[in-house]
């Protein structure tokens, strides 16, 4: 499957986006992956209509990531002042 990355960075293998934050709240809004649609701006044109879908009525002005892109993109929660088992260090 091409992607943005893959065509941009010529990546042949498979290949995955680590996404983290320490906000459950703001990885839960992060993951449905939507922009604002100047933020998208320098990327070429035909990636942007490839990848993303304009949004309307609300959403108009914003960008929403299709599911080829969405699916190498992992989300996870990260506390640099945690240890792997949740512990405080």
């Amino acid at each position: 499957m091409e992607t943005v990355l893959a065509k941009c960075f010529a990546l042949a293998e498979p290949w995955t986006v680590e996404a983290t934050d320490l906000s459950n709240r703001v990885l839960e809004a992060e993951r449905r992956i939507i922009c604002e649609s100047k933020r998208l701006g320098p990327a070429p044109r035909d990636l942007i209509l490839r990848y993303f879908q304009s949004g309307i009525g609300k959403w108009e002005g914003s960008r929403l990531s299709k599911d080829e892109l969405r699916v190498h993109i992992a989300f996870q929660r990260l506390n640099l002042f945690e240890s792997q088992g949740g512990d405080s260090i």
